[in-house]
C-alpha cells in the first residue's frame, strides 16, 4: 500500500474517530430534560397544561412532562399527595380538606379560571324548575370537590333546608347514569358530563345556576418540601407562554376546539369564559376559607392559615405583577 494512500486512511480515521468521540461528549454534555409528572383532569380548564405538552413549551423550558388524567381534581391531588414530589391540579376545595389535614403541598399558582365551570342538572320529570323544588329530592355531588361546595352553597343561598334533601356522593359519570335512569333527581356537574347528560336525556333536564357561590379556580400545586425551585419556575413559565398562545392563536384555539369536541361557532364564547394565566390572588384563600365554614363546620380565624399553604415565590420570579397576595 502507498505510502501516501496509508496516510489518507489515517487521516479519514483520526476524523471519524474524532466525530464520534465529538458527539458522544456532546451527548453527555449535552443538558438532559427534568422529568416532571403532573396529575391533572381533561378538563377544558387543564388547557394551559395541554397546550403546553402539545406546542412544545415544557421542552423549550428544560422539562420532560408526563401529564396522568383522573376524573376529578380531588383524585388528581390524592395520587400526588400519596408520591411527594410531584405536581397535581385541583380546584379550591379539594386543597381546603388537604389543608385541614396537615398534608404536606404548596399551591403554586392559580392556572385557570371561570365562574362558569358548574350547573345543577334537575329532571323536568321530578317537577323540579326553581331552587325550592329541590326539597325533599335525592341529590347527588361528589364529595371533598368543588361540585360538593357549590350545591351546599347553592341551597344555602336560596333557602333550601339541607336536611330537606338527600345528599349521594357519587363520581360524575355515576351521576349522569343515574340521573338519566331516574334513581336521582339533580346532580351537580361540570363538562363534559353536562354535555354528556343533556345528550342522552334531550330536552328532560333543567339547569339551576347562579354564579355568585363560587368561582371555579384551577391551582397548580407541588407536592411535598420544595426540593428544586428552578423546575417550579420553568413549569410556570411554559404555562405561562401556553397561556398567552390560547389567547393570541386561532390555530391553538380551533386545535383546543377539535380535542374537546366544540363547534367553530361556539368554540370562542366557550374559551372566553375563561381566564387562562398564573397568577395568586386573595380570593383563592378567601374560597378555602368559605369551604371550610360551609362543609367542616370550622371557625377558621382560630385553627388554620391557609396561605400558608401557598408558595408565591416561583410566581413572583417569573412574573412578579401576577401575586397579588400581602407578602
Amino acid at each position: 500500500m502507498p505510502a501516501a494512500f496509508r496516510r489518507s486512511v489515517v487521516a479519514l480515521g483520526i476524523i471519524i474517530a474524532g466525530a464520534v468521540i465529538g458527539a458522544l461528549v456532546h451527548r453527555v454534555t449535552r443538558p438532559q430534560p427534568t422529568p416532571v409528572t403532573i396529575e391533572t383532569t381533561e378538563l377544558l380548564i387543564s388547557a394551559p397544561l395541554l397546550v403546553a405538552q402539545h406546542y412544545g413549551d415544557f421542552a423549550a423550558s428544560g422539562l420532560a412532562v408526563a401529564l396522568r388524567m383522573h376524573t376529578t381534581g380531588k383524585e388528581a391531588l390524592a395520587t400526588a399527595l400519596a408520591t411527594p414530589g410531584g405536581y397535581a391540579t385541583a380546584t379550591a376545595t379539594p386543597l381546603m380538606h388537604a389543608a385541614w389535614a396537615r398534608q404536606d403541598f404548596a399551591i403554586l399558582a392559580t392556572i385557570g379560571e371561570t365562574g362558569d365551570g358548574l350547573r345543577i342538572l334537575a329532571r323536568r320529570d321530578a317537577g323540579i324548575q326553581v331552587a325550592a323544588d329541590l326539597a325533599g329530592q335525592r341529590l347527588s355531588a361528589r364529595a371533598g370537590t368543588s361540585a360538593e361546595f357549590y350545591l351546599r352553597s347553592y341551597l344555602h343561598f336560596e333557602g333550601v333546608d339541607p336536611a330537606t334533601v338527600t345528599i349521594e356522593d357519587l363520581p360524575p359519570e355515576v351521576a349522569v347514569e343515574r340521573l338519566i335512569a331516574g334513581t336521582i333527581a339533580a346532580a351537580c356537574l361540570w363538562d363534559p358530563h353536562l354535555q354528556h347528560a343533556h345528550a342522552a336525556l334531550p330536552g328532560g333536564l333543567s339547569e339551576l345556576y347562579d354564579p355568585a357561590p363560587y368561582r371555579f379556580t384551577w391551582n397548580l400545586v407541588r407536592t411535598g418540601p420544595a426540593t428544586n425551585p428552578v423546575t417550579d419556575q420553568r413549569l410556570l413559565e411554559a404555562i405561562a407562554r401556553a397561556s398567552r398562545r390560547i389567547d393570541e392563536d386561532p390555530a391553538v384555539r380551533a386545535w383546543l376546539g377539535e380535542r374537546f369536541g366544540l363547534r367553530a361557532a361556539e368554540r370562542d364564547a366557550v374559551l372566553n369564559r375563561f381566564f387562562f394565566r398564573p397568577r395568586l390572588t386573595p380570593g383563592l384563600i378567601i374560597a378555602m376559607e368559605d369551604g371550610a365554614r360551609l362543609l367542616v363546620a370550622a371557625d377558621v380565624a382560630q385553627t388554620i392559615d391557609f396561605s400558608r399553604c401557598i408558595d408565591a415565590s416561583a410566581l413572583f420570579a417569573v412574573d412578579p405583577n401576577a401575586v397579588r397576595l400581602v407578602r
